[in-house]
């Protein structure tokens, strides 16, 4: 079984490890928003709200797991022989954490994969507009060949 030590040692280098991709994220996440374009759609507005809601309340969760793993190998185990009610619940809390973290990730990942369909859709539009104005361009451009190559026959006849 693990000493106490190595329980303690681990655990504060989770938290810290916690924290460090925590304090990494918020960086990203401030460098990301500046860097966003001034003239952004109504839908992108909304759609980077959101996304700075799950990714904001995402480093919440992070900071709380990282103070979860830092506070717990203070939490007795056992108290009065019996399993602490405490240590239960501190635990189901993390787990809880762990698990609403993944639901933010994973509805964070389907957002991502909306807004990504939305502009490739837009794309696909813009482009099939251009290329309906090249062969209406390209037509005029062959009606205008034939109607020289006419004139000029009549002309010759």
């Amino acid at each position: 079984m693990l000493d106490e030590l190595s329980v303690t040692t681990a655990s504060m280098a989770l938290a810290v490890g916690i924290f460090s991709v925590a304090v990494g994220l918020l960086l990203w996440l401030r460098l990301e928003r500046s860097n966003r374009g001034e003239n952004l759609s109504e839908a992108d507005l909304k759609y980077f709200a959101r996304q700075d809601v799950r990714r904001n309340l995402g480093l919440g969760i992070l900071l709380l797991l990282a103070q979860g793993f830092a506070i717990s190998p203070q939490v007795e185990r056992r108290v009065a022989g019996r399993p602490s009610l405490l240590f239960l619940a501190m635990w189901l809390v993390i787990f809880a954490l762990v698990l609403f973290l993944l639901t933010l990730a994973f509805l964070d990942m389907m957002a991502t994969r909306v807004y990504a369909k939305r502009h490739r859709e837009a794309i696909l539009r813009e482009r099939r507009a251009l290329v309906s104005e090249i062969e209406q361009i390209a037509q005029r451009h062959r009606n205008e060949e034939e109607g020289s190559a006419v004139e000029t026959d009549s002309t010759q006849g």
